[in-house]
């Protein structure tokens, strides 16, 4: 086993254990920042790629803020006026406002008797009628003639009759009925009536008429 002299260099090829451990430790303390930097350059592109989609998510939030909302009752029931169609005061509205139902709001044949209250319906409700004469018809005796009452363009005759200028000693009446001025038998509008008297005379028509 040879030995060395004290003085003698150590060859430059050989490592001692401690500097070996030294070199490892500085490696890994360069290695860790560059894979921390490397983990979190993903999340730093993720958090970029989604600033668009939050941007358009914050604009509908705000678009539906702006928007007018319905009232909300401030306490349940409600109470306060009414609106709209109804008339009086929460939380028990007298009735519907005047004028908001018309033909439009009701279904031909939804509303009977069965429908309405007694007395619930008077002239007031009813569309107004009206009566028309005819001019007098000179009415030879025994001699048949006509005489007819017309009611106003675009009504409708409801029922009518006749009379005689001078009381008749005796007489006879061939028709009295609604008659359509314009032909046909729909929507009549006039009352029609051919009579005969024992006298020399004077016929008149009369027709009750319904406005439209």
């Amino acid at each position: 086993m040879m030995r060395r002299d004290r003085g003698e260099a150590r060859p430059k090829d050989r490592v001692g254990p401690i500097h070996a451990l030294l070199g490892a430790a500085a490696l890994g303390l360069l290695v860790v920042p560059i894979a921390l930097a490397g983990a979190r350059a993903p999340e730093a592109q993720t958090s970029r790629g989604a600033k668009a989609p939050l941007k358009s998510l914050k604009r509908r939030v705000a678009a539906l803020e702006s928007r007018a909302t319905p009232a909300i009752p401030n306490a349940l029931p409600p109470d306060g006026p009414a609106g709209g169609v109804l008339q009086g005061t929460y939380p028990n509205p007298s009735g519907l406002a005047g004028d908001s139902v018309g033909a439009a709001q009701i279904v031909d044949g939804s509303v009977a008797q069965a429908e309405l209250g007694a007395q619930s319906v008077g002239a007031r409700q009813l569309t107004a009628t009206y009566e028309r004469v005819s001019g007098g018809t000179a009415a030879p005796r025994g001699r048949l003639v006509d005489a007819v009452a017309s009611c106003n363009a675009g009504d409708k005759v409801l029922g009518g009759g006749y009379a005689w200028g001078t009381p008749p000693i005796d007489s006879s009446t061939a028709s009295s009925t609604p008659n359509v001025s314009t032909g046909g038998f729909d929507n009549p509008d006039q009352w029609a009536v051919t009579a005969e008297s024992g006298i020399d005379n004077t016929l008149f028509a009369w027709a009750v008429c319904l406005r439209a």
